[in-house]
């Protein structure tokens, strides 16, 4: 397991060892290098039923609306989507989400290319909005395997252009290996930002936390259950997975 994933807790970064991956992927494939990671806020939900075969195991949330507006009209009002900021104040465009322990349940190659397919989601002008297709089915296009399929053919030319290995190595490993070596699993939860009225004044600044320690045990114990939030606030919903 890299290095990088030991965390000032001794435990391991999901979150910023999923960064620190979604990082080399945006520099090193082409078909990836309209993304600019330092605008995608990264966050993990604790999901209690992890046995469920075709539930979700990740999402991106576009925090723009079609084109990058920063609003949208409805029943005569404007709405805007509530903006996240990292530490240093930069506004987000995008909020990459995976669910554990639900995402681990799943081979190497499965967990890779869903990573490649929220990815693939973002639009290529980087705009917050999502990649749009012609026609009703926008979000994945008229074949919704066939867009799995090009996320597999992309995750395939990364491997062949050799990223180091420590990069993706904790994608080999099930939630309970990384649990027996590294005692517990940490990283960064981000409220779901809400849909406001442009009019209304906004409610303290959406700030992404540190990363916050889940002891093993407590996981189960708390009980946490955050629902997928899927797609973007009040229009892009199915705009991931």
């Amino acid at each position: 397991m890299p290095n990088g994933a030991n965390g000032p807790t001794g435990g391991f970064d999901f979150t910023g060892q999923m960064r620190w991956l979604c990082d080399d992927i945006a520099r090193r494939h082409p078909a990836m290098r309209h993304i600019d990671m330092s605008r995608v806020a990264i966050r993990f939900s604790w999901i209690r039923k992890a046995n469920s075969r075709y539930r979700l195991l990740g999402n991106l949330t576009p925090l723009r609306f079609s084109g990058g507006r920063e609003w949208t009209v409805r029943n005569g009002r404007r709405w805007r989507v509530e903006p996240i900021y990292d530490i240093t104040g930069r506004e987000m465009l995008y909020l990459l989400t995976f669910y554990l322990p639900r995402f681990f349940d799943r081979t190497f190659r499965e967990k890779l290319t869903l990573i490649f397919h929220e990815l693939w989601h973002i639009s290529p002008d980087f705009d917050g909005d999502v990649r749009r297709f012609a026609g009703r089915c926008y979000v994945h296009g008229p074949s919704r395997k066939s867009f799995n399929r090009e996320a597999a053919r992309m995750a395939n030319q990364w491997l062949a252009l050799r990223p180091p290995l420590p990069l993706y190595l904790f994608l080999y490993c099930n939630f309970q290996q990384l649990v027996d070596q590294y005692g517990t699993v940490y990283g960064t939860r981000i409220p779901n930002p809400k849909l406001v009225p442009e009019d209304e004044p906004l409610r303290p600044r959406l700030t992404i936390p540190p990363t916050t320690l889940w002891p093993t045990g407590a996981l189960a114990a708390a009980g946490h259950s955050s629902e997928p939030h899927a797609g973007q606030p009040g229009e892009s919903k199915g705009a991931t997975g």
